[in-house]
């Protein structure tokens, strides 16, 4: 019977009480607010969270409906143009209700990402607004 030693824990700089990284990451974790999810850079793992979350909804409604499917076609014996109609509008409500519970985050950043559109869209058009007044005051 042979024993291997344990592997020796080597901690890394950050782990290292007085060393340069470790205090510039202590110093990061607690000068920073927190932020909720959806406010963080990097909460959707693309750069576009509504492709993002549009993406997985189509991806659940397609993996729900495959399981429909597959129920009405084996152990039910559906088919036909009805069951196929059937099975879609069950994977629609189901992957509905399971898009709402598993999707939050995804969701969150996206409205997150549309409110900060919107906010760019109305500094730009009040930007504008005021240039204009600027002109007509001076009588330009």
């Amino acid at each position: 019977m042979s024993t291997t030693p344990a592997p020796e824990h080597r901690p890394e700089s950050a782990d290292v009480p007085g060393s340069i990284e470790g205090a510039a990451a202590a110093a990061a974790v607690t000068a920073e607010p927190a932020q909720p999810a959806a406010a963080r850079p990097g909460a959707a793992r693309s750069g576009r969270p509504a492709l993002y979350y549009t993406l997985l909804r189509m991806g659940l409604f397609a993996g729900v409906l495959l399981v429909v499917w597959l129920l009405f076609r084996y152990p039910i014996g559906l088919t036909g143009n009805g069951a196929g109609i059937l099975a879609v509008g069950i994977a629609l409500a189901v992957s509905g209700v399971l898009s709402y519970f598993l999707l939050n985050n995804q969701r969150e950043a996206m409205s997150a990402a549309l409110v900060a559109r919107v906010e760019r869209a109305k500094a730009r058009i009040e930007e504008g607004a005021s240039a204009e007044d600027d002109l007509v005051a001076d009588g330009r």
